[in-house]
């Protein structure tokens, strides 16, 4: 029973603990101590220790010398997630449009209520609920395509790409010009056309790598996001 409820909190603390990190809760770099977080939790140490574990593996924390640290995204890391990310998604809207042919307005008019949604948080500078319906009209469409593992996998590398996004949307104008680029997935995903869907997908990622690659120094960028941050 007990090994139960220690399992059962090690889920609450590896959700809670993730989206801490997602949400610039803890920084890059920073060292995250084991007995500060049950104290936090309010839990043992095994449920945080396992928690832990499992957010190493999946390349959320690193473990240095003994000491447990919130990862650093490199510039290597971003290229090899937005290549992964470039030929699943744009897969993924290709099937999903080709496979609600019969639906597709339906599918269309969630993605455009979605987007048209991010418009008025955007305006209101709503940033978390403005990133929380950005993360779901993708979902929304990719999951149209009932790809188990394709939504897997891009599920984890999106999670590893929400802190990043963050920094972007405050870079140039770039949430307004995200929310004009879903406008054009949409017009695609209404067209019916797969092959326009993906390549509206596709270009809408490379944007996003493109301000990627201009934000240069990411650990400024990190220490300026977190100085400015509401």
């Amino acid at each position: 029973m007990a090994r139960r409820r220690n399992g059962a909190k090690a889920i609450e603390v590896y959700n809670e603990l993730k989206k801490m990190i997602c949400s610039f809760h803890f920084y890059p770099g920073q060292p995250l101590v084991e007995g500060n977080l049950t104290e936090h939790f309010q839990v043992s140490r095994t449920p945080v220790r396992e928690a832990m574990i499992k957010l190493i593996q999946e390349g959320f924390l690193v473990e240095e010398s003994g000491h447990v640290q919130v990862v650093h995204l490199t510039p290597d890391d971003l290229y090899d997630i937005f290549q992964i990310r470039l030929a699943l998604e744009g897969m993924a809207a290709e099937i999903a449009v080709s496979a609600v042919s019969n639906e597709g307005n339906q599918l269309a008019k969630k993605l455009k209520a979605l987007n048209d949604e991010m418009k008025m948080h955007l305006e209101k500078n709503n940033v978390n609920r403005f990133f929380d319906l950005d993360e779901e009209f993708h979902q929304v469409l990719i999951a149209a395509g009932k790809n188990k593992r394709i939504v897997d996998i891009l599920d984890n590398l999106s999670l590893q790409l929400q802190r990043i996004r963050r920094l972007t949307a405050s870079y140039a104008n770039r949430a307004y010009q995200a929310v004009e680029e879903h406008d054009q997935i949409v017009l695609a995903v209404e067209a019916q056309d797969p092959v326009k869907t993906k390549r509206a997908v596709q270009q809408h990622i490379l944007a996003v790598q493109e301000t990627i690659i201009r934000l240069g120094d990411l650990t400024a960028v990190y220490s300026s996001f977190l100085l400015n941050r509401p």
